[in-house]
């Protein structure tokens, strides 16, 4: 059976779809908002043991539908055999070449300069060849500054937690994005994504419309001031969930600086906002959409509707059938996540069947 959706896998630089196309069985792309990177998987036919084994640390880019959804490098290959599912084996592949230095401490500090310098000297320490920073991060200056042990992507994954933002790496390239902005690292809109639930292309939607584990009406950072010899806090206020308790989102280690506070801050702000909901919605293939774009939820229901930005989205193709696409989707906004309806709903004020006498009702006429 013929694949239904177009698809390329570019093996360091060449075009190998070709060679793979008898043997190819399924691909998956799974696309991060942040956490180091995304991930792939090819799974191949080894009936007859023809299949070259890739070495790990070969790059790989792959295509759906003419869109490159990822590019980074394999990892060892996995071999299965099944009495009644044959023999294969799966090429897994991640963001970056697990191998390599991007996972070694630095140890080494900088006087002064600005996150982007900060960063672009930790990346080439790493054998990253660039990084690019939102513009609201970029220009953030320090008097010192140090990965203190920490590895590049244990340092990214660190400043995105500070910084309320998400940290990836693709192939060869870093990039520190602001978290929920619905923008691309260089501040441009990505393009948003509707999500009908009358659209026969949407197969279905589950999960939750808010999280109250995650709300919070306060994050709560604390700095040493060394002029006035003591202590102080940085505090800012969140939007909590409808009828959430008081409760402060308290930062475990104190910062150097009253900047580094308000960063950490806002940063905590920010993470308790986005993760306040989450719903999973599955679709035909599409891998026009952007992770981080904002989505609408469209048809569902009250408090289910509404605004969202979208989190993950994992690709997946099928020598024997068509492709699709699941999507997370989270930082509920404006109506999603909060039936503004009375609560006297349609369900609780229908009136009783005909015949049946309502609780606690005193019949017109004594009963003997």
């Amino acid at each position: 059976m013929g694949w239904i959706t177009t698809w390329a896998v570019i093996v360091d630089g060449r075009d190998a779809s070709s060679a793979m196309n008898d043997w190819l069985r399924s691909i998956e792309v799974q696309e991060k908002e942040g956490g180091g990177g995304d991930t792939a998987s090819l799974e191949f036919d080894d009936t007859g043991g023809e299949v070259y084994l890739p070495p790990a640390g070969t790059r790989v880019q792959i295509l759906l539908d003419d869109v490159q959804k990822f590019d980074g490098y394999t990892e060892e290959p996995e071999w299965h055999f099944a009495r009644n599912g044959g023999r294969t084996f799966s090429i897994h592949c991640t963001a970056h070449d697990s191998r390599g230095a991007v996972k070694d401490p630095q140890h080494w500090h900088q006087d002064g300069g600005t996150l982007q310098d900060f960063l672009g000297r930790a990346a080439k320490e790493a054998g990253i060849a660039s990084v690019r920073i939102a513009p609201a991060f970029a220009a953030m200056a320090r008097s010192w500054w140090s990965p203190s042990g920490a590895s590049f992507l244990q340092l990214g994954r660190r400043l995105a937690t500070e910084l309320g933002g998400v940290f990836r790496i693709r192939g060869d390239q870093a990039i520190l994005a602001e978290r929920g902005s619905g923008t691309s690292v260089s501040g441009t809109e990505l393009p948003p994504v509707v999500f009908d639930c009358n659209d026969e292309t949407v197969a279905s939607v589950s999960g939750s419309p808010f999280t109250g584990h995650q709300s919070r009406t306060r994050a709560k950072v604390t700095w040493f001031d060394r002029e006035q010899g003591k202590p102080r806090s940085e505090e800012v206020e969140i939007e909590p969930l409808d009828g959430a308790p008081e409760s402060i989102a308290q930062g475990r280690w104190r910062r150097p600086n009253a900047d580094g506070a308000k960063g950490a801050a806002k940063g905590r702000k920010n993470a308790a906002e986005h993760d306040k909901g989450n719903l999973t919605v599955k679709t035909d293939l599409r891998v026009g959409v952007s992770v981080g774009c904002p989505a609408t939820l469209v048809n569902a229901r009250p408090g289910i509707d509404g605004a969202y930005k979208v989190k993950s989205a994992t690709h997946r193709l099928a020598r024997s059938g068509g492709g699709t696409s699941d999507f997370s989707i989270a930082r509920p906004e404006g109506k999603a996540g909060k039936d503004g309806r009375s609560k006297r709903s349609a369900a609780g004020s229908a009136k009783a069947p005909a015949g049946v006498q309502e609780a606690g009702a005193v019949p017109a006429t004594p009963v003997a």
